[in-house]
């Protein structure tokens, strides 16, 4: 899958892939390796979804929150912290 996100200075790898359901539910799992001192990331989803954006999850251990998001992006904030960290997202719309 191609790389939504190869612009942003914030992120320096990511891993992205993706499962599309009989009943249109689609689920976009993303994991970035985040630079040192990012607390706002714009982040491009790899696919659009046609209709509805139904949630976004951080899973592990790193704090990070949608502020704004869309069918297509959304931003998040993350906690401050001097070293690289991995986050991980599950994202699910239809």
């Amino acid at each position: 899958m191609p790389k939504a996100n190869t612009t942003s200075v914030g992120i320096k790898h990511e891993t992205a892939y993706y499962k599309l359901y009989s009943n249109g539910l689609l689920i976009q799992n993303i994991k970035l390796l985040l630079a040192p001192g990012v607390e706002k990331l714009p982040l491009v989803y790899p696919i659009t979804f046609p209709n509805e954006l139904l949630s976004i999850q951080v899973i592990g251990e790193e704090a990070a929150w949608p502020v704004r998001a869309s069918l297509g992006n959304c931003e998040l904030k993350i906690t401050p912290s001097s070293h690289e960290r991995e986050i991980q997202l599950k994202i699910s719309g239809i």
